[in-house]
This record gives structure tokens, C-alpha cells and sequence, in this order.
């Protein structure tokens, strides 16, 4: 290969050898698509081989939730309930749904709210999309199966960020109970 210092800037001239080998933790992603291109414009011009890039890197997850219960009473002060939960969790394949983190919490011996969040790597770069349901019951007892309130969402999470989402459950069918959970996820390459 010649040598770079003397034309910073143009790859095209230069012969590569042997196949490029780029990961995602040896290059930022902001410089990702310069890098690609003018490694595809120095491939065409000078050799055969396509170059070697990691597709799909290993991204870290860290998952934080701060859950808040209230259950609405009729004749005595609202019961509330706070809870956190924290996990971690690496996804290494596109498009593969991994299950991230399973949250339960059970108060006034007649509510539960379970969150279920889920994530999958979107694209080359690492970025992932995160989905959530969040369900509150209430009846009788705490393992109740009546489901009075649900939500869904999903949460785009850019490589290398801290992205937060704030989500409420009401109770749909009766009385003034709710959860609310306001979730942080990080991302970085590994």
C-alpha cells in the first residue's frame, strides 16, 4: 500500500492488498458512511475483493425502570407503590426480537402491572428499537387475570445515546387507578 501522509484525503489511488478488516468499535458511526464509501471507490478502482465490514455489532443495552402504582379508593387515601428495576443485555443479530426485561409489581391485594420490553438491532450501525407493553389488572386479588387497562409502544434508541420514555397505564373500565413508567435505555457498541 503507499503511503497516506502524502495525499491525505484520496483513497482512490492506492492499492489495498489485502481485504480491509472495520469494526464498529474502530470506527464512529458518524464516519461510517464516508469511511464505506471511499473504501467501495478505492475497491473498484484497484482490486476485486468487496471489503469486510461488520454488519451487525454486539450493542449493549442498559435498561433502568422507575414504575409508580396508584390504586384509586373509594372511602380511604389512594394506595401508591414506586419500584426500579436495572438490567443489561447485548444484542448481536438484526432483526432478531430478544426479550430484554420482564417487570412485575403487585399492590393493595387487588392490582398488578407488568411490563414486558423487548429490542432488536435495526441496521448496521447499531441502533436498536425497543418494544413495550405495559398492562394493569385489577380485581379481586393481585393475581387477578382481569385486565382493566394496556398499552403499547416502541422507542428508537440511537447507538451511543441514553434515550428515555415516559409511558401511563390507566385502568379503562373502572375507578381512577394508573401506572406510570419512565424507562432509560443506553446503547453503546462492545
Amino acid at each position: 500500500m503507499k503511503n497516506l501522509k502524502n495525499r491525505p484525503g484520496n483513497l482512490s489511488e492506492f492499492t489495498i492488498k489485502r481485504k480491509p478488516k472495520f469494526t464498529a468499535q474502530s470506527i464512529e458511526n458518524k464516519d461510517l458512511d464516508l469511511i464505506l464509501q471511499q473504501i467501495k471507490e478505492c475497491c473498484k478502482c484497484t482490486c476485486k475483493e468487496e471489503p469486510v465490514v461488520v454488519k451487525d455489532p454486539n450493542v449493549k443495552l442498559t435498561i433502568s425502570v422507575d414504575m409508580y402504582v396508584e390504586d384509586d379508593e373509594t372511602f380511604s387515601s389512594n394506595e401508591t407503590a414506586r419500584r426500579q428495576k436495572s438490567t443489561s443485555a447485548i444484542l448481536s443479530q438484526r432483526g432478531v426480537n430478544q426479550s430484554l426485561m420482564e417487570f412485575e409489581v403487585r399492590m393493595g391485594g387487588e392490582i398488578r402491572v407488568e411490563l414486558s420490553l423487548t429490542g432488536y438491532l435495526i441496521d448496521q450501525y447499531g441502533n436498536v428499537n425497543v418494544d413495550g407493553v405495559i398492562k394493569l389488572y385489577e380485581g379481586t386479588s393481585e393475581s387477578t387475570g382481569d385486565l382493566d387497562g394496556s398499552r403499547t409502544f416502541t422507542v428508537f434508541c440511537p447507538v451511543g445515546n441514553t434515550t428515555g420514555y415516559f409511558v401511563r397505564v390507566n385502568n379503562d373500565d373502572e375507578g381512577g387507578d394508573y401506572s406510570t413508567a419512565q424507562i432509560s435505555i443506553s446503547t453503546v457498541i462492545v
